[in-house]
């Protein structure tokens, strides 16, 4: 039997911890239009425009972040989320990540959650969120309720075990040699050294190469990908270690232009 999650217990505590409101929810008297092909009064109520009164932008409505939820998860509680007044969801990440073999999602004890930070490829699906296919379907039934969607991506680095990493992505960037700066390989050791920061790797995992043309080309792909799937937006992974244009350059002497070209 799968599980059901209480999304009144999270819409409180998201008051609590964030102290966000959001006062759409419940409060349009307009009934649905009747739909004499469709026999499910939920379809009826699924179908009919703004019945949640869900805010029609990510910036003016509020996000459930639906950390570790599968794919299949969200979208059987798509009903409750927008009941609950949300407007849009974020995902965990959805590319491929590396399996560490037993350990399910949750926070603590034998818990996996960590790898769905640790990339092996930007391709859609993982072990643990589930596939291209359901990420799809998912978000097809979060806009039948008027529900968007982003995807958290993690551009900046890799997982640490290197004979993970999906050929495809190794040959696509140009080699082996080509996946991470020069000193990416290097843990941060002073956060206050912006080169640091931005060339070497946080948290044990590699830094990739960001500004190397084939690596955003091949990042872009997935995130058009992500599009045609259905995923409305996103948000970015350690987003202060990937350069700015001022920032210090790598050795390659490329420029720091990820956030220009990306964005």
């Amino acid at each position: 039997m799968k599980k059901r999650f209480k999304i009144t217990s999270l819409v409180m505590a998201a008051v609590m911890i964030s102290g966000v409101v959001f006062s759409g929810c419940g409060s349009n008297d307009k009934k649905p239009a009747k739909n004499t092909q469709t026999e499910n009064d939920t379809e009826v109520l699924k179908l009919s425009e703004n019945k949640f009164g869900l805010r029609d932008t990510v910036k003016d409505g509020t996000i459930l972040q639906c950390w570790c939820w599968s794919f299949n998860t969200i979208k059987d509680s798509i009903p409750d989320i927008a009941l609950a007044g949300y407007s849009t969801i974020q995902t965990s990440p959805i590319n491929a990540v590396y399996d560490g073999g037993e350990g399910g999602m949750q926070l603590y004890g034998s818990g996996k959650w960590y790898y769905q930070y640790q990339p092996t490829d930007w391709t859609i699906g993982n072990y643990q969120l589930g596939t291209k296919e359901e990420f799809t379907e998912m978000c097809k039934v979060a806009h039948e309720y008027g529900i968007k969607v982003l995807v958290d991506v993690v551009p900046n680095h890799t997982t640490k075990n290197e004979e993970a990493i999906s050929s495809d992505f190794i040959n696509a960037v140009g080699g082996a040699d080509k996946m991470y700066h020069s000193v990416g390989r290097k843990a941060i050791t002073d956060y206050s050294d912006r080169a640091q920061c931005v060339l070497q790797g946080t948290s044990g995992l590699p830094d990739v190469d960001t500004e190397n043309p084939l690596f955003q080309k091949y990042f872009l792909q997935y995130m058009n990908e992500c599009i045609k799937c259905g995923a409305d937006g996103f948000r970015f992974d350690t987003a202060k270690h990937i350069a700015l244009p001022d920032d210090p350059k790598d050795v390659t002497g490329e420029e720091n232009n990820f956030w220009e070209n990306v964005l």
